[in-house]
């Protein structure tokens, strides 16, 4: 039985009165199992990590099912966040969050030389992550992918938390 057929058995189950179910303790059963039971009901036993259970009474609760994000599409996008996946690239990314900003206000604000910047800069505008345009002699730098200040706004609830 797939991972569906367990979540609707599940769910057809549940439906109604849940209070009498109970998780199974296995140091409580003889045979070691790990099973789901309820007192008068035939016993259920699933073999599932607990990431699938996790998804099995978000799903039940919700009634909402949680896809997996197609392989092709994370191809697609690991290059960019390997890109992004850098210290000092991060740092830049989140500079640039207010907007556009020149080459020196962003080597001011990192506190790197501006050879490092530079190259690191030219990372990102490869990989789509931010954008630059050019005035006189100076070079402006603004967040291409919006999508990256996520990221950085999921670290920051990160340290929020601790």
């Amino acid at each position: 039985m797939g991972l569906v057929e367990q979540v609707e058995r599940v769910r057809q189950v549940t439906e109604g009165d849940r209070a009498g179910w109970a998780r199974a303790d296995r140091s409580d059963r003889s045979d070691g199992s790990d099973k789901l039971h309820r007192p008068g009901h035939p016993t259920m036993c699933f073999q599932l990590t607990i990431s699938q259970y996790r998804d099995i009474f978000a799903f039940v609760n919700t009634g909402v099912k949680h896809d997996l994000i197609e392989m092709e599409l994370l191809e697609q996008f690991a290059p960019t966040l390997r890109a992004i996946a850098h210290p000092v690239r991060l740092r830049i990314i989140d500079f640039l969050k207010d907007g556009e900003k020149p080459v020196s206000k962003i080597v001011e604000a990192t506190g790197k030389t501006q050879a490092l910047i530079s190259h690191q800069l030219g990372i990102l505008r490869a990989h789509g992550a931010v954008r630059a345009r050019r005035e006189g002699n100076q070079v402006f730098y603004r967040v291409a992918d919006e999508s990256a200040l996520g990221l950085l706004e999921c670290i920051r609830r990160r340290r929020d938390l601790k």
